[in-house]
């Protein structure tokens, strides 16, 4: 509230002063507000009275009850003076004091021996808060008060020079700092470089001058230090500022070295912003390296804008000095152009593929430092995963975890083999093992859940384990990751981008399962980049190809997968997941177009690896006219325990499909009844609309009353997502080798002499790709098959 004379009531402090104390001390450095706070109190309480301090005990003496208050009380305080106030306070009758002070009073010291009750404002009270330094700002007629808590933490004073005349750091100069010695000047500028400071900052000394616990008190008594109402101390930046101004940066460096060693010393998540700081002012590379090698992204856990001050800036000499540090300063860099997580992932993963070189192997010698060994052997699953090496990976994990367990004791669980475990649940991920990949998924979630500072590894963990969920179409498992994740990301912090990332695309799968398009692209912008993604690339490509066979644009997703595979290329070539989630993507894309049988050899070659590929051969017989072989592959008497919801209701809805066209109609109706309630439960509506649009609506005219009216809606009148009756692209092996050679540009002529055969011959089997092809010529040949998945893409 502002007054007609322009003071702010604070009705929080006044409460403070109303309180029956014999005693109440305001005590605050310097332009904190008390002496406006005691005549605006004293002006609102009839029975207070202002004395000066030389009057002080004949007012006591005269008994008369009320209150005295007294300002600038420091300035006469003696010990026999505060003896004598005590004294007179314990009388029958004596009036209640209230006295403000820049230091601490001998007064308190005696009320208390005297068993005399005191209260204390102090200057944490007195830091105004926002809403009271936006009233001050009005009642001075000052713009921009928006601005002004930041910088000066609530200073009074302090504010007002800031917003009316600019000569704030003038003042702190003269009427604050130059009260103090050049060692506690030297402390103060060191203590700056913090935005919170830790415990150990009040303990450390340099090993000459005053001891710290000293200098500390005398910068909070001087306000230099500001301690917050939740007793945490900051030096505000406007104070900062003036120091950077008064005191030359290497005064602070033995000051700065002694708090790296000190803030060392505590460990705990408090300490490592701080100790941060102290090293980059201090130019510690190796320390800074060291921070990074040992805690990782736990630091982006801890203070997300300390990496990036820190980090951000480092020269790229002492990058190619400690090469430890190129991820810390990429990652920073990244942050400081607001670039999202998966633009450094890369960078990421090449920097734990050089770290793994340091790993000497499962038995190698650790020095006694067991952290260290568990996080070499974690870069090292990370550089087998890179290139597929899969059994390689699954023995270094297995060892390493023996090893870990049977060194560890009663040592708990550390963020390190958090981020350990992490990497062994990837690797199962991406060599395709789905039960030991959900066993290793459940075990890094629990252990990461309980290791203090692992909540990046709980949220990957969690969301990687949705999105594995959200694949096969288990609703209700990924229900339970979904909250999971949903307990313990942030999603407004960069370092979790991994885990948002992520979890933007099993938003997007599930946008795209219940047909809603828009939602889809909107999530998958979120997701970024799936080249940047060296685990989950595979299943990033699954609902952009759903969205693009929903829209009627599958040649440019083969492009696209092509693309992605060619950055990938060693993980899919060795085999594992990405191998067979693309093949059923190409098998799809291709089927769309219409070239069943380059879908059908496709297919083929990840026969017997993946029970998700049968469907979709069956859909491609059923698109092709087959509608009997189509029945033949896509109905099961029995489900086996590996077939998944997503695939069990492709097979069910092409079987009914099939029987519908074949003339079964009773065992169409079974088929589709069982289909449509596995929907509803899964909320997979995209691929109903997968079927023959005739037949869709055909069976879904006989299912209406198992149907919502919006669902059936939608379900009927969605477009043809697959042409019917079409032929199958089908090239002999020649004419395959043909056109491989034609895509290096070599002539017919050339391509002859190499294959050993007449100019003829390969001029007749050109022609004949061309026919299949549906083209008249070699550039529209080329273009066509790099479409059709018959040929690379172009680089």
């Amino acid at each position: 509230m502002v007054e007609s004379a322009g003071v702010v009531g604070r009705p929080r402090l006044l409460e403070r002063l109303e309180r029956p104390n014999a005693v109440t001390i305001v005590q605050a450095p310097p332009g904190y507000g008390k002496t406006a706070l005691l005549s605006d109190w004293a002006a609102r309480t009839p029975t207070a009275r202002i004395a000066p301090a030389e009057d002080l005990l004949p007012r006591l003496a005269e008994g008369a009850g009320g209150t005295i208050v007294v300002d600038d009380f420091a300035r006469h305080e003696t010990a026999a003076l505060a003896e004598n106030i005590v004294t007179a306070l314990g009388r029958p009758g004596a009036p209640r004091l209230v006295v403000a002070t820049r230091s601490t009073p001998l007064l308190r010291m005696y009320a208390w021996d005297r068993g005399l009750d005191v209260g204390t404002v102090g200057a944490a009270d007195l830091l105004a808060t926002e809403t009271e330094l936006a009233d001050m700002a009005s009642a001075w007629g000052a713009a921009g008060a928006a601005d002004l808590h930041a910088p000066t933490g609530g200073w009074p004073r302090v504010a007002r020079l800031l917003a009316e005349e600019g000569a704030a750091g003038d003042y702190l100069r003269d009427a604050v700092l130059a009260r103090l010695d050049r060692e506690t000047l030297a402390f103060a500028l060191a203590l700056s470089a913090n935005r919170r400071l830790a415990p150990a900052h009040r303990r450390v000394s340099p090993g000459t001058g005053a001891p710290a616990s000293d200098a500390f008190e005398r910068l909070l008594d001087a306000g230099v230090v500001q301690r917050r109402p939740d007793g945490s101390d900051q030096v505000a930046p406007v104070m900062a500022a003036a120091l950077r101004r008064l005191v030359p940066a290497e005064e602070a460096l033995p000051w700065h070295r002694a708090l790296v060693e000190e803030l060392g010393h505590d460990g705990d998540a408090a300490s490592l912003a701080p100790q941060m700081e102290h090293a980059r002012a201090s130019r510690d590379w190796a320390v800074l390296a060291q921070l990074w090698t040992r805690h990782g992204l736990r630091l982006l856990e801890v203070d997300e804008s300390a990496v990036e001050r820190v980090y951000g800036d480092v020269p790229a000499a002492a990058i190619a000095a400690w090469p430890a540090l190129t991820l810390p300063v990429a990652t920073a860099r990244a942050m400081r152009e607001k670039r999202p997580f998966h633009d450094v992932q890369p960078v990421m993963w090449e920097a734990a593929r050089r770290t793994a070189q340091q790993f000497e192997g499962p038995g190698m010698d650790h020095g006694g430092d067991l952290e260290k060994y568990i996080f070499f052997a974690a870069t090292a699953l990370v550089d087998a995963r890179m290139d597929g090496r899969w059994e390689e990976q699954r023995r270094i994990g297995e060892a390493a975890e023996e090893r870990y367990r049977a060194e560890r004791g009663s040592v708990p669980d550390s963020q390190r083999y958090a981020w350990f475990l992490l990497q062994v649940f990837f690797g199962e991920v991406t060599a395709g093992e789905s039960t030991r990949a959900k066993t290793a998924g459940r075990k890094v979630h629990l252990v990461s859940h309980d290791a203090p500072e692992s909540r990046f590894s709980t949220a990957a963990a969690a969301a990687a384990m949705c999105a594995l969920a959200t694949l096969e179409g288990a609703a209700s498992d990924a229900a339970y990751w979904g909250e999971q994740y949903a307990a313990v990301t942030r999603e407004d912090a960069w370092g979790y981008g991994y885990a948002t990332s992520l979890f933007a695309l099993v938003r997007a799968m599930r946008a795209v399962d219940r047909l809603d398009l828009a939602a889809a692209e909107a999530a998958l912008a979120e997701a970024g980049d799936p080249r940047c993604d060296f685990e989950f690339w595979p299943f990033a490509l699954v609902p952009r190809t759903q969205l693009a066979l929903l829209r009627g644009e599958p040649a440019d997703m083969l492009d696209e997968i092509g693309h992605v595979v060619a950055t990938h290329q060693g993980q899919y070539d060795a085999g594992g997941w990405g191998t067979r989630v693309v093949a059923c993507l190409r098998v799809e894309l291709l089927t769309a177009l219409g070239e069943v049988g380059q879908a059908l050899e496709v297919a083929e070659s990840v026969a017997g690896e993946s029970t998700a590929i049968v469907p979709l051969v069956a859909r491609a017989h059923l698109v092709a006219g087959d509608a009997a072989r189509a029945y033949e592959l896509a109905r099961q008497p029995r489900w086996d325990a590996d077939v998944t919801p997503r695939t069990r209701l492709g097979r069910l809805l092409v079987t009914a499909a099939a029987a519908e066209q074949l003339g079964d109609h009773r065992g169409a109706d079974a088929a589709f009844s069982a289909a449509v309630a596995l929907s509803g439960t899964t909320g997979l509506m995209a691929t109903v609309v997968k079927l023959p649009r005739s037949v869709r609506r055909t069976l879904l005219e006989r299912h209406r009353r198992a149907l919502s009216e919006d669902s059936l809606e939608r379900l009927f009148e969605f477009r043809e997502v697959f042409e019917t009756s079409v032929e199958p692209v089908r090239l002999t092996p020649r004419e395959r080798v043909v056109l491989k050679e034609m895509a290096r540009s070599t002539t017919l002529q050339e391509i002859a002499k190499k294959l050993t055969v007449s100019a003829n011959t390969v001029k007749k089997q050109a022609i004949s790709v061309y026919s299949k092809l549906g083209v008249h010529d070699r550039e529209a040949a080329l273009e066509r098959a790099r479409a059709l998945g018959l040929l690379p893409p172009l680089d």
